[in-house]
């Protein structure tokens, strides 16, 4: 999505986006604050061609590709959730129930909104789920997987 027209969605939504950068022609982004984003925080950026430098050094080689398709994230307030991802956010409304909505974008990333009430901020992350198109996960993947599970508080699940 162009940042102009974002950050117009955003305002109209009556957000106001925290941590703006405009001044990288190559790099835009904005925050939406917790408080403001049902409980998590959500970048907004552009990006403008490839990035100029190499990774840094002392990032390990990469795995096998992988993909994170899904974010169950539980929302008090269900239809201002798919609001925000729907109408701000550009996702697509796949399906809904009287307690659930999933959304998509292009490319596979999805998002199921569970409503539950009573979470602090309007919302909280719950569950996210990798897989792999190519090969299994390694032991070490699911060792890593548990401990960012435990550090989060959320279900991370690996599948493929």
């Amino acid at each position: 999505m162009e940042r102009a027209v974002a950050l117009a969605r955003i305002a109209a939504f009556g957000i106001e986006p925290v941590g703006v950068n405009l001044a990288n022609p190559d790099w835009k982004e904005a925050f939406l604050h917790p408080r403001s984003a049902y409980g998590i925080v959500i970048q907004v950026a552009q990006q403008a061609g490839s990035p100029r430098s190499a990774p840094p050094r002392e990032l390990p080689e990469p795995g096998p590709p992988t993909r994170l398709d899904l974010i169950e994230h539980h929302v008090s307030d269900l239809d201002g959730a798919v609001g925000l991802f729907r109408d701000v956010l550009d996702g697509r409304l796949e399906a809904a129930s009287a307690g659930t909505a999933e959304l998509a974008w292009p490319g596979g990333q999805r998002i199921r909104l569970v409503r539950e009430h009573g979470l602090p901020l309007g919302g909280a992350l719950h569950h996210v789920r990798f897989t792999r198109a190519a090969g299994a996960f390694s032991a070490q993947d699911r060792e890593c997987a548990g401990l960012l599970a435990k550090r989060l508080g959320l279900v991370v699940e690996l599948a493929g």
